[in-house]
Formats: structure tokens, sequence, C-alpha cells
């Protein structure tokens, strides 16, 4: 096994291990499509300073290893292999154990370890 292997081998350890730091959390696709998985998930709030004017900012975001979605049927690429999440949602528990349904706004995938980082927002029907 490469060292590139390694490491993809490693982000999915890592990503999926509900003993370590991994947390289960359900992917919906717009086409209705639905995956449970193990992931990594923050929501944290941070203060920005913008020009003076202090912002609370809450900043949410999971990552999620490819291959953890191997087999499940769940549409993360699109027709020409690029990695496309628009309209997808994920629901996830927070510290207290109280699941939040968000959006995801902006992805970037790791073509090389097969480490997704996804942006999301929170969800209003």
């Amino acid at each position: 096994m490469g060292i590139v292997d390694q490491a993809i081998a490693d982000i999915k350890s890592i990503t999926t291990d509900a003993d370590g730091f991994a947390v289960p959390m359900t992917l919906t696709a717009p086409t209705g499509e639905t995956a449970e998985i193990n992931g990594l998930h923050t929501d944290i709030s941070l203060a920005v300073d913008t020009e003076g004017a202090p912002v609370n900012s809450q900043q949410l975001h999971i990552s999620f290893s490819e291959g953890a979605l191997d087999g499940l049927g769940y549409p993360l690429r699109n027709a020409n292999g690029v990695v496309k999440l628009s309209g997808h949602k994920v629901t996830v528990a927070n510290s207290t154990g109280t699941d939040h349904t968000y959006v995801i706004s902006q992805w970037m995938p790791d073509e090389t370890t097969g480490l997704i980082l996804c942006y999301c927002s929170i969800y209003t029907s």
C-alpha cells in the first residue's frame, strides 16, 4: 500500500470511528435519497469583529470520507463525476443530543484523500 492509499484509509478510519470523534449523521439529497454515515461535526460560535463592530457568528461544518458512502447509492457526484452537493441537507445531533438539520452551502472535496469538507447553513423549511 502506497502513502496515498494509506492516507485514504486513515481519513476513512478517523472520520467514521464512532469510538473516536465521529458522530452519526444523515445526508439527504434533493431527490430524496438518504445515507446514514459517521462523520465529523462542528457547531461553534465565533466573535468576529467587522470594522469595530463585534458580531457573534455561528460556524457549522461537517467532514466525511467519500468512502463512507461506498455502496449506499447516494448521489454525491454529478454525471460529469464532480462532487455536487447543491440542495443537500445533513441532520446531526449537537452536544445536547438534539438533532438539527442544515443545508450544505459549500463543499470542498479533497480528491486525493477522499475527505469532503462541507460548510452548512441553518435549514428553515
